[in-house]
């Protein structure tokens, strides 16, 4: 299926479309199953018939009974008009059930923010949770105003751990003004419930807009990634709060919303 990676709502009319290496083009409308008459490796494209959404465009392996394939989600994201926008795209497998997306910052002078799932629909210096999901797959987005003087570090936290981070076959993409910017993969080796994906600089990112303005890292840890390194982003030592290993805290005002994460969890395990 192709959904909104704004929303996660499901789009009907989009096209996909799988190309061979001679040429020969094999094109599947949402929900239908995709049937590839060989193994081997295909360009993948995803358009939609509204102008509203960036094109997708990657390299597919199809091998054995992965031909006819399981359901697969692909995140069409909405256009960004903005130079200094970008938008952090997470999708993953049905297992661990429920990934979070966590983004970072801190700003020249140790002003520190932490947008995840307690914080859904707020805008918090400058990041916004656009979507939460917790049962499997994704998408969970982010949408983030770079500012110059603000370091960001973003994270993948494996909150039901029901099954291994390693496993979870997570990709956190990034979006720009022109469209695909980066895309990461989670490592297939690796223990902990943190996945440590990149740090960006607002600095480099105002005066290119380019990826050299990303910088991997790419690895899971057992611990909060910002807590290890304790955000020294500028040399100012921060605050001990708001990024705990556990997650337990319950920030002021965000009690409901953890709740009903929670009750949402147990429905989901009866």
């Amino acid at each position: 299926s192709v959904m909104n990676g704004m929303n996660g709502a499901e789009l009907k009319a989009a096209k996909i479309t799988f190309r061979d290496d001679n040429g020969r083009e094999h094109i599947f409308q949402p929900g239908e199953q995709i049937r590839l008459p060989v193994d081997g490796a295909y360009d993948l494209s995803v358009t939609s018939s509204s102008d509203a959404f960036t094109p997708i465009w990657r390299r597919a392996l199809f091998s054995g009974a992965k031909r006819s394939g399981a359901p697969t989600k692909l995140m069409m994201n909405a256009r960004i008009s903005c130079s200094n926008r970008i938008r952090v795209i997470l999708s993953w497998a049905e297992r661990p059930r429920d990934l979070d997306l966590h983004i970072f910052s801190e700003s020249a002078v140790g002003e520190r923010g932490h947008v995840y799932y307690p914080r859904k629909g707020r805008w918090i210096m400058g990041m916004h949770l656009d979507v939460d999901v917790v049962e499997g797959f994704g998408p969970e987005t982010v949408t983030v105003d770079v500012e110059p003087q603000t370091q960001y570090h973003v994270a993948v936290h494996n909150y039901t751990n029901d099954a291994p981070t390693s496993t979870s076959g997570a990709r956190v993409e990034v979006y720009g003004r022109e469209g695909l910017l980066d895309s990461h993969c989670i490592p297939s080796v690796g223990t902990g419930r943190w996945w440590d994906v990149f740090t960006l600089n607002g600095a480099e990112w105002a005066e290119s807009n380019t990826v050299e303005a990303i910088k991997p890292r790419n690895t899971i840890v057992r611990r909060c990634p910002a807590k290890r390194t304790k955000l020294k982003l500028f040399g100012v030592e921060p605050r001990e709060q708001g990024c705990e290993e556990s997650l337990n805290e319950v920030f002021e005002g965000e009690e409901e919303l953890l709740q009903d994460k929670r009750e949402k969890e147990a429905v989901q395990m009866t």
